[in-house]
């Protein structure tokens, strides 16, 4: 169980099937389902007084009309409310009518929204609050945009605790199978794994 877990190809790695497989002995199907809802998982933190990103406004319902990422803050997160590895997940800060993601891709409204595809039943998507980063890891980041903790414990034991860090291979992502930087350590508090 000391064993790190990398990130990369999550989903298809021996790596990752061996911590669901860990994972699996320590949580329930509620849990887990939990887990894999964006929006469930926060509306539970925030009950149970953890701070989350707000959210602004919830998509689920076609068709969608464009103009509503007018009606947010010009900095937000756009992103499906049940995803893996980031997929459909965009970074956004609004300059004029364009929508620009962390490497400078731009996209209207229309695009941008296109681009999700047609809400459904038990599909939606979220637009939520962008954080800033912390002014003391703010220049782990050439975008500005977030490195992340991610600190797994199974009954009050470290499995694994890792920083993802965005790099221009990653777009300004935090996502490692796409080029972002993470550094693993083990229960020990030792590097064990470095991408």
């Amino acid at each position: 169980m000391t064993e790190a877990w990398s990130y990369k190809n999550f989903g298809q790695s021996a790596e990752s099937k061996a911590y669901r497989d860990i994972m699996r002995n320590f949580m329930d199907a509620g849990e887990d389902a939990l887990c894999c809802n964006k929006y469930a998982c926060k509306k539970f933190l925030d009950k149970h007084g953890f701070r989350t990103p707000e959210t602004y406004h919830i998509i689920d319902t076609h068709p969608v009309d464009p103009q509503i990422l007018f009606q947010v803050p010009s900095r937000f997160i756009l992103k499906p409310h049940s995803l893996w590895n980031g997929q459909g997940v965009f970074i956004i800060e609004r300059c004029g009518e364009r929508f620009v993601e962390p490497d400078g891709r731009e996209h209207s409204a229309a695009e941008l929204i296109a681009t999700l595809g047609q809400p459904s039943h038990g599909k939606f998507f979220i637009i939520e609050e962008r954080i800033a980063p912390h002014k003391n890891i703010a220049r782990l980041s050439p975008y500005g945009t977030l490195s992340d903790f991610r600190i797994c414990f199974v009954k009050h034991r470290l499995l694994i605790a890792s920083i993802r860090i965005p790099t221009m291979a990653s777009r300004g992502y935090g996502n490692v199978h796409n080029g972002a930087f993470q550094v693993s350590v083990d229960t020990n508090g030792e590097i064990t794994q470095v991408h």
